[in-house]
């Protein structure tokens, strides 16, 4: 658990913290920069507060079984109203064959670099 009146999750805070398996996260929180959970391979359980307002393309990167749960969609996930695009969990083809794609009602974000490099949209 993590105090209230962190705002900020630096650059690789925690990367390849292999034995965490959760984060209680403050609500004070506004950013989670690169790297921050990177690695953490065991994390499963993870709560993104209201007020956050960004988060960095490889924040998640490798932490397979947070995604395991997720809701995916078109090759991107969503992690409490969050589009996320991890690296290191899967391939993911973002996008329709037609070049759309449908975000959902309810998502209150969406991740630094999601469709970086989405030649299907």
């Amino acid at each position: 658990m993590l105090g209230e009146g962190i705002w900020r999750i630096g650059q690789n805070a925690f990367r390849n913290c292999t034995n965490l398996t959760e984060v209680v996260l403050p609500a004070s929180l506004r950013a989670i920069d690169s790297g921050a959970f990177s690695g953490c391979s065991r994390l499963e359980k993870l709560h993104l507060p209201e007020g956050l307002l960004g988060i960095s393309a490889d924040a998640f990167d490798g932490c397979v079984k947070l995604f395991e749960k997720a809701k995916r969609y078109d090759g991107f996930y969503v992690l409490d109203g969050w589009a996320i695009n991890p690296r290191d969990v899967g391939e993911a083809e973002l996008g329709g064959h037609d070049g759309t794609l449908v975000l959902h009602d309810g998502l209150r974000g969406v991740a630094c670099g999601t469709f970086s490099g989405c030649t299907n949209l």
